[in-house]
């Protein structure tokens, strides 16, 4: 066997050995913890933005406001 076999050959089992990290171009890295904490922080800003939602609905159904397109 060639020594550039053995290289073709070697080179997958570096790459599986290697860890990557991911930065946002240099300034923190991006890893589980912070994608978990994102999703989490998503989800409850997205729950509270429809329960205010669901709230403003039903006081709009029962205000007696009167738009210009009534008139």
């Amino acid at each position: 066997m060639s020594s550039e076999q053995i290289i073709k050959l070697s080179v997958p089992f570096q790459a599986s050995n290697k860890v990557f990290k991911f930065s946002a171009m240099g300034f923190f890295l991006i890893d589980c913890n912070m994608l978990c904490g994102m999703i989490g922080a998503i989800t409850t800003y997205l729950v509270i933005y429809i329960q205010f939602y669901i709230l403003y609905a039903d006081e709009v159904k029962k205000s007696t406001f009167v738009s210009r397109f009534d008139i």
